[in-house]
């Protein structure tokens, strides 16, 4: 529930899925809507794009899947978690398949 005011509520298709507690600052707001906007999981293709990654997001999951038996399952679950923890307003996602990086 909301003991605070003001308090941005975070809802998508009729299910509560949290407050925000981000910055109460317009370009915070515009950041979070983007976030959610956005896929939940970022494809990153290069070594660079893996660091700038890490350095933008102060707390960055990204997973590396290789194809092999089963790699399509891990590759799911990944994004179930990525989606059902999108709302936190401070992590993010991201995957690699690139050999290279």
């Amino acid at each position: 529930g909301i003991s605070s005011m003001p308090a941005v509520k975070v809802v998508e298709k009729c299910k509560d899925k949290g407050l925000y507690k981000g910055y109460h600052s317009p370009l915070a707001f515009i950041s979070y809507a983007n976030k959610l906007l956005a896929d939940a999981v970022t494809p990153l293709t290069s070594e660079e794009e893996v660091k700038d990654f890490s350095i933008q997001h102060n707390v960055s999951v990204i997973s590396f899947f290789s194809k092999g038996d089963g790699y399509e399952d891990e590759e799911e679950e990944f994004r179930e978690a990525a989606e059902s923890l999108r709302f936190s307003n401070n992590v993010y996602f991201a995957t690699v398949k690139s050999t290279a990086v």
